[in-house]
């Protein structure tokens, strides 16, 4: 289990919200990588995702226990020892690569849960603006590409 293996304090619970992990430094650098972890359970959702930038990782887990999501910034060499896909070149992660995140929303459910997590990212060259949301359900992620609607 991930929790064992991660020995950092934990800097973000979605619960109290806050970008801290996000912008505690002026420029944390660019997206360069992604990779999900996935649960022998449930192959084909991601249980945690690691966003990789010049100065942090992010990893990005759902609590099994109620369905939250945590936040915290691990070493890039633990990072790097565990079992996960690197997924930077799909569909939904592609654009958000070599680009400046923005704004980090947290998401809370009609039930007053907080169980997802949205990204902004601004994309230079292709000069738009990339969301991505995770949304906690069922103990693992679903993952959405938002796009602006054009009337």
């Amino acid at each position: 289990m991930i929790e064992k293996q991660v020995n950092t304090r934990r800097l973000m619970q979605i619960d109290d919200f806050n970008s801290d992990i996000f912008f505690q430094e002026d420029f944390i650098g660019y997206l360069s990588k992604v990779k999900y972890i996935f649960d022998e359970d449930v192959e084909d959702l991601p249980i945690t995702f690691l966003m990789y930038f010049d100065k942090i990782v992010a990893m990005i887990r759902v609590i099994r226990e109620d369905d939250s999501v945590e936040v915290r910034s691990i070493e890039f060499e633990l990072a790097n020892k565990l079992d996960a896909i690197d997924v930077s070149d799909n569909y939904l992660w592609k654009d958000a690569l070599g680009s400046q995140l923005h704004w980090v929303w947290s998401l809370t459910n009609n039930q007053g849960y907080t169980d997802g997590i949205q990204f902004e990212w601004t994309n230079h060259s292709l000069k738009k603006s990339i969301m991505i949301q995770a949304i906690a359900i069922g103990s693992c992620f679903r993952l959405y590409k938002v796009e602006q609607f054009a009337f």
